[in-house]
């Protein structure tokens, strides 16, 4: 038998399995294939279709053929004359011959799904929010949730149940990319003093096309959240640490524990006390990005603001949003 000329007979198989009509001369001319490939169910049982070569018992043969993907293979008793797919495709090629090629029919148990892994430092945002990053994966009162920003996840016309995407793309419409719920946020009033700057969103529980986890911070063994105030602060200053933005690690040098720092949060600034600071580039974006003791080997809290010409940084810790929102580690 003559190799497949596949360019040749997807021109005709793509449109059939996609449920269109060929035009009434290629029509005529491919009768074979319109009643063997054309009638088969897809978008039902038939999930799709691949050129791969044959597999018998496991084993790859040296055989060219159509791949079909089905839900769950059965038994030729069990179907219909039209549910059957034929051991052959055959199509005409050329002055009126025929060519023929093997099917292989593979069963994949269900749709295919795409795949995706969430974790810390990752975009994120309100779907007509600002873009920042994820903080941490927590939980709380037997639920997971993600931790950022409130002024990323929680715009002034948020509402609880908003969806929440990663990657952020501000397009002002949900879409497949949505991967939470919001639940709580800080809502920000002008001139009023803050501690936190955060937000919790819901996340359904990992399944085969979601999964998240904090592992991109533990490669030093982080896992205990420091508890930096201004009794202990000269313990810390000076100490190395890092930002995980968008995977990759920036590092910084820990400063101090400061009250009444003045941010801007959208249109208005707002007060905050009990936040640290410390000597890090940073960027438009960085909020709700993980920052790590490197030389104490504990997490300190997510950066939440900066002053990007002056590579000074500002982190909310972890260890107040631990005892307000009641989370623990996931």
């Amino acid at each position: 038998m003559k190799r497949m000329d596949w360019k040749s007979i997807q021109t005709w198989m793509t449109p059939l399995a996609a449920g269109r009509r060929l035009s009434p001369k290629v029509a005529e001319k491919q009768a074979t294939l319109l009643k063997q490939w054309g009638a088969l169910r897809w978008r039902d049982d038939l999930l799709g279709f691949a050129l791969a070569p044959k597999r018998t018992d496991g084993e790859i043969r040296d055989i060219e053929s159509v791949r079909i993907y089905v839900r769950k293979k059965k038994a030729t008793g069990q179907l219909r004359a039209a549910e059957r797919i034929p051991k052959y495709i055959r199509w005409s090629h050329g002055n009126g011959s025929e060519m023929e090629v093997a099917t292989d029919v593979l069963e994949l148990g269900g749709l295919p799904q795409a795949q995706r892994r969430l974790g810390v430092g990752e975009s994120v945002g309100h779907f007509r929010g600002t873009a920042g990053a994820i903080g941490l994966f927590v939980r709380a009162s037997s639920k997971n949730y993600l931790l950022t920003c409130g002024h990323v996840a929680g715009p002034p016309d948020a509402k609880v149940k908003d969806l929440i995407e990663s990657p952020a793309d501000n397009s002002g419409t949900a879409g497949p990319n949505a991967v939470a719920r919001l639940t709580a946020w800080q809502d920000f009033k002008p001139n009023l003093k803050y501690e936190l700057d955060a937000a919790l969103c819901e996340l359904p529980p990992p399944r085969e096309n979601l999964q998240y986890s904090n592992s991109g911070l533990w490669s030093s063994g982080h896992t205990a959240f420091a508890t930096i105030t201004q009794q202990n602060e000269n313990q810390y200053r000076g100490n190395n640490v890092q930002r995980i933005s968008f995977g990759t690690r920036h590092d910084g040098v820990f400063d101090s524990v400061d009250n009444n720092v003045l941010v801007e949060v959208g249109n208005m600034n707002v007060f905050f006390s009990g936040v640290y600071s410390y000597r890090c580039s940073n960027r438009r974006g960085d909020s709700g990005s993980p920052v790590i003791g490197i030389d104490t080997v504990e997490l300190l809290g997510r950066h939440f603001a900066g002053r990007e010409a002056q590579q000074i940084g500002f982190i909310c810790p972890y260890f107040k949003i631990q005892k307000k929102l009641k989370v623990s580690i996931l």
